[in-house]
């Protein structure tokens, strides 16, 4: 094991043992030129025992990062768009409203999300018809 593992298995150990409590870390390894990412979850077995358990969560942190990368690139366009972006729920509550709809009709951010769907879509047509 690297040392950065093996340091952190040292670290788990004394907590779980202090602490008389579980602990986990996660860590990295390259197997194969392949990066894997890995939970382990260390638990007293027994008095002078601790056991671990370990995950391959690879797969769930790369699901992780791309939804990070997702998130990042939908925030740029929305908050960058010249377009007016205002995100409805299904009981007509807006949950969003981008920077756009704020310099094209006047109303804050948060003066949509207080309103109604139908006030909002009122408002903007009675003012900007």
């Amino acid at each position: 094991l690297p040392a950065s593992v093996a340091a952190s298995i040292e670290t788990a150990l004394t907590r779980i043992f202090d602490d008389r409590r579980p602990h986990s870390f996660d860590y990295e390894l390259n197997l194969h030129g392949d990066r894997r990412m890995f939970r382990a979850m260390g638990s007293l077995g027994g008095d002078d025992e601790a056991f671990f358990v370990v995950h391959d969560i690879t797969e769930q942190d790369r699901t992780l990062r791309a939804l990070r990368e997702n998130e990042t690139r939908y925030r740029e366009i929305f908050e960058g768009a010249n377009d007016v972006f205002c995100l409805f729920d299904l009981k007509g509550n807006c949950l969003a409203w981008n920077p756009a709809g704020e310099r094209l009709f006047g109303y804050s951010e948060a003066e949509v999300l207080a309103m109604p769907a139908g006030e909002l879509l009122n408002r903007i047509v009675a003012t900007h018809a």
